[in-house]
């Protein structure tokens, strides 16, 4: 089977299931099963299942979709945006001392 065929299942059967609800259990991961997982990312690299861009790491893999899940969470349309706590308003503070430039 050619190498991108190869990867294509690999992502589609393999990665699809790492990545499965992985911002709700990622963070039930010791430290012994996330070097299990990046073992088997490895092998799966160095046997050309996995292509070179694909990222052979779990942690990586879950700060991408923490990432992305709150990303999507913070627009106003989510169901989950009213959780959020209200956006700080970003004027920096001025001393009164120091005159503002006119």
């Amino acid at each position: 089977m050619p190498e991108n065929k190869l990867h294509i299942v690999f992502v589609a059967l393999i990665i699809s299931r790492i990545s499965y609800a992985l911002s709700a259990w990622g963070g039930f991961l010791n430290s012994q099963q996330i070097h299990r997982i990046n073992a088997f990312l490895r092998k799966a690299r160095r046997f050309v299942i996995c292509s070179s861009t694909c990222i052979c790491d779990v942690s990586e893999y879950l700060r991408l979709v923490d990432s992305r899940l709150f990303n999507s969470i913070q627009s106003p349309s989510h169901c989950l945006s009213h959780l959020l706590p209200p956006e700080k308003s970003t004027l920096a503070y001025v001393p009164e001392d120091i005159a503002m430039p006119k």
